[in-house]
């Protein structure tokens, strides 16, 4: 007997989908990364770092695009916390992974993605933090307000070199 996913109401809504996914086609159908020859090993790490860069470069140009019709809506709710909205808020992830400000390692390093494509990830960290520096400070202004004074001081050691936070903890 299946599993069924029940409303509210105990009304069936649909079959309770299998836990494991199963795989199509045989095993030889599956990309290993040891059995890839160096050129297309080549290739297949570039492919990843351009999609991976394009993702990037698609996050600022929609904040860019949406940035004037969303800022002219109040600039923070009750509790001081900013406006975020869709593209802001995935802005601040690209950035976040930009500078290195999550908490676990990325599976793809920023740093990886601009070794690969032949990047100075220094100089593009700092035409980012000159082109984005308010987007920064209101970034750091929210980590500070979620996760808290450790996180934050973490967090402004990492963009020390690339963004003027003042005297922050004072603030």
């Amino acid at each position: 007997m299946t599993e069924q996913l029940l409303d509210l109401f105990g009304e069936q809504v649909a079959e309770r989908p299998a836990r494991v996914p199963k795989v199509e086609g045989t095993q030889a159908d599956l990309i290993s990364v040891d059995s890839m020859s160096s050129n297309d090993l080549a290739k297949f790490c570039t492919g990843i770092a351009t999609a991976l860069w394009g993702g990037v470069r698609d996050a600022i140009v929609a904040y860019s695009a949406t940035k004037d019709i969303r800022a002219s809506k109040k600039d923070s709710d009750f509790f001081g916390m900013p406006n975020l909205w869709e593209e802001k808020i995935h802005l601040f992830d690209a950035l976040c992974w930009a500078f290195d400000l999550f908490d676990h390692r990325a599976i793809t390093p920023f740093d990886a993605v601009c070794d690969e494509l032949d990047l100075d990830v220094r100089r593009i960290r700092r035409s980012m933090a000159r082109n984005l520096h308010s987007e920064l400070r209101e970034l750091f202004r929210v980590i500070r307000m979620a996760l808290g004074e450790p996180k934050a001081a973490d967090v402004a050691l990492k963009l020390d070199e690339y963004v003027n936070l003042g005297n922050w903890r004072n603030q």
